[in-house]
């Protein structure tokens, strides 16, 4: 009896399988030099990678690297005292990236706290820090460390703030030491609305057995149902597998009952909302969606074929209503948005500083 010839289907298995392999293996490095003014090269400023734990300083050249990166887009920035903070975007895709920063000398300036009312300067340092850190478990437990470094004003409307070094915040939920560049800060006074702006990077605190178990659990419970986690799921194209149940929302009927929400029963098919762009980003748009984390609900849809039905809804105290103009966003497979210009109304859009993991975080037993 003959053996059939093996050897060929083994091959092109083989050969089928090598681009997948090293696109899955491909490591990159950004490196660069950060230069003044003049071009004088920048002897130990901080440069880090924004919201990762990615920090180092120049050397004597003002030069520094990043090694073993994947592809994706991150954002490079430097800190120096005295200097202007700036900012780099690098995208990896097929190689790596060599990058030149050029700092601007910062205005030597007395600066003081411009308060209408000096009476209320406990209260404005309070909300600000309330509007940065977040009022959830994880942002009540932070400490801001550093408060002189903040500059205060306010006007007749709004409460603004800038800083002349990095904000020091102690997360003792999640177990962090953060590092945060703030670039503007802007807070409606009298309502809940805030912008916030700036560049964040993560250092693992020191702790006990207990307590480093205690944190792997807080840092766990906080990307069970986060929006980087549906943005890799997104990536991914295993939304619901990962618990997220999304649907399509349109304005409410004519003649409508008030306090309802109108979406489509059908779960959202993002293989019709993302395009592959490389082999580093995906392409998303949508106009307005419903999200919710609900690992159940999401279980038991079945069967995304059905027709169109749409459907009268009590919206959810955990969920988000996610809304989009008519660019579409780019992101990557650790969850980044680039250039991202998705609205977030609900639980999302009210998660603060306090609740942010690096993004290069993965839970415990994952690759």
């Amino acid at each position: 009896m003959t053996l059939p010839d093996l050897k060929t289907p083994l091959l092109s298995i083989l050969l089928f399988l090598l681009p997948l392999l090293a696109s899955a293996q491909t490591k990159f490095t950004i490196s660069g030099k950060v230069t003044g003014e003049k071009g004088e090269p920048m002897r130990a400023a901080t440069v880090f990678i924004n919201g990762t734990t990615r920090i180092m300083p120049t050397d004597n050249n003002g030069t520094f690297a990043f090694p073993s990166l994947a592809p994706g887009s991150y954002q490079v920035s430097v800190q120096m005292l005295g200097y202007h903070a700036a900012t780099a975007t690098v995208e990896l895709i097929q190689r790596s990236a060599d990058i030149s920063i050029s700092l601007k000398i910062k205005p030597t300036a007395l600066r003081e706290v411009v308060i209408g009312n000096k009476a209320n300067l406990s209260e404005y340092y309070s909300l600000f820090k309330r509007e940065l850190l977040g009022e959830s478990d994880n942002g009540r437990s932070c400490k801001l460390l550093n408060e002189e470094v903040v500059n205060l004003t306010t006007g007749r409307q709004y409460l603004t703030a800038d800083a002349d070094d990095f904000l020091i915040v102690m997360n003792n939920r999640l177990g962090y030491k953060i590092r945060y560049q703030l670039k503007s800060f802007r807070h409606t006074l009298g309502s809940n609305y805030s912008t916030i702006a700036g560049d964040a990077v993560f250092e693992e605190m020191d702790g006990t057995d207990k307590q480093k178990k205690q944190w792997a659990k807080n840092r766990a419970d906080t990307y069970k149902g986060s929006l980087r986690r549906f943005l890799r799921a997104v990536y991914k194209g295993n939304v619901l597998q990962e618990g997220f149940t999304v649907h399509a929302r349109f304005d409410e009927p004519k003649n409508s009952a008030p306090g309802y929400l109108y979406i489509d029963h059908r779960p959202a098919n993002f293989d019709t909302l993302t395009k592959v762009v490389d082999n580093a980003f995906k392409t998303l748009h949508f106009k307005m969606m419903y999200a919710n984390y609900d690992p159940k609900k999401a279980a038991s849809f079945k069967n995304q074929g059905e027709p169109f039905k749409l459907r009268r809804i009590v919206r959810a105290v955990t969920s988000t209503l996610l809304s989009m103009d008519e660019r579409p966003v780019k992101i990557d497979r650790a969850g980044n948005c680039i250039d991202c210009n998705i609205s977030q109304n609900g639980k999302w859009g009210l998660m603060r500083l306090g609740d942010q993991l690096p993004s290069d975080y993965k839970p415990e037993g994952t690759n």
